[in-house]
């Protein structure tokens, strides 16, 4: 009976090693808003590490014992933002490339460990000047370690959900920033 069951487990574990490496090694995960503002107004908001704990979903409201430090320089390439939480754990992002008519690109690094390419991209809108589409996109590789592979199936769910979090939060700033500026330039 015991031989049954450890050859049942044994025969489960090899199965869910083998079907790891038929799931994907790479994921990628996007979501997009549309932004009722220039996007010289989207664009500082991103631009700015310092500005990110404005409008991300990962920063105190999620994890009181969240620490920021910044590098010297806060905007553009070459910044670079560490953190240390409890519940969000460590890590580091540091903005790659900077272009105030096309947004910026990122890497992130989550506990030594989990790498992310981010790229948050600004399109100003072909028929309205005061409309930004801004699209967040999420990329990375999950190597040939077969746990997170399966750990990749669900990261669209719960990445998508922070990041559209972070979406409507930028577009609630941006947009009160835009009529703020218009009512006083009235």
């Amino acid at each position: 009976m015991i031989v049954r069951i450890f050859i049942v487990i044994s025969f489960l574990f090899i199965l869910l090693l083998v079907g790891s490496y038929f799931l994907p090694s790479t994921f990628t995960v996007t979501r997009s808003a549309t932004i009722k503002a220039g996007h010289n107004l989207v664009f500082p908001y991103v631009n700015n590490l310092k500005k990110w704990d404005l409008w991300t979903a990962w920063n105190k409201e999620k994890d009181p014992t969240l620490t920021l430090h910044f590098s010297a320089q806060t905007e553009g390439a070459g910044s670079v933002q560490t953190w240390e939480a409890k519940d969000l754990g460590n890590g580091k992002l540091t903005i790659t490339e900077s272009f105030p008519l096309e947004g910026v690109k990122y890497d992130l690094i989550m506990g030594n460990k989990f790498h992310i390419n981010g790229h948050i991209r600004l399109t100003p809108s072909d028929t309205d000047t005061n409309s930004t589409q801004v699209e967040w996109i999420q990329s990375g590789s999950m190597g040939s370690n077969p746990i997170f592979r399966y750990f990749g199936m669900f990261l669209d769910k719960w990445l998508g959900a922070d990041m559209e979090e972070g979406l409507t939060k930028l577009k609630t700033i941006v947009e009160q920033d835009a009529a703020t500026r218009q009512t006083t330039s009235e």
